[in-house]
């Protein structure tokens, strides 16, 4: 399966930001946790089968903390990597995320 390195980061406890580079086309987004989580900053990365699954709003459900993150969409791409900063302990979650494209 493919897959890119990237950014995401959490600021706000609910929302969250991220992109990811391709060789000529960043794909970037934001999103909704349902459960507050603590800021976070990751160097993640996205591992997907197909470029169309990242596109739209899409659900997702995973953990945040201690020491990573990792969360899969409903769809089938994960988003995975450390935790620049370990929180306490790992909270479960789910919410959205908004897909777009930035040439």
């Amino acid at each position: 399966m493919p897959s890119v390195e990237g950014e995401f980061k959490s600021q706000l406890g609910l929302t969250f930001v991220f992109s990811f580079v391709f060789e000529t086309t960043e794909i970037s987004g934001s999103g909704r946790f349902k459960t507050s989580v603590p800021p976070f900053l990751s160097k993640a990365t996205l591992i997907y089968t197909s470029p169309d699954q990242l596109s739209g709003k899409k659900h997702f459900s995973g953990f945040v903390g201690p020491d990573k993150l990792t969360l899969e969409l409903d769809d089938g791409p994960t988003i995975e990597g450390p935790l620049q900063n370990k929180i306490d302990e790992a909270i479960e979650t789910s919410g959205f995320i908004d897909w777009s494209t930035a040439k």
